[in-house]
């Protein structure tokens, strides 16, 4: 596991599971689709759509709708 504290790529993952060595030592586990875009950082994110050149900034949309719905 070392190299996953060396490396320094997928961060936002590190930042997520800091100590992989549990996942590794896992039998077997359904990942579900939302968690694995998630740990990824690819997805329908603003982020990565930004860095894929399909949306003009990385800035996270908000609707009226979402904001009433986290209230």
């Amino acid at each position: 596991m070392v190299r996953w504290d060396e490396v320094n790529k997928g961060r936002w993952t590190f930042k997520l599971l800091p100590s992989n060595k549990r996942w590794m030592e896992k039998s077997s586990m359904v990942m579900p689709f939302h968690i694995t875009q998630v740990l990824t950082g690819h997805g329908c994110f603003r982020s990565f759509l930004n860095r894929m050149n399909q949306a003009e900034d990385r800035m996270i949309l908000w609707s009226t709708l979402s904001l009433s719905v986290l209230k």
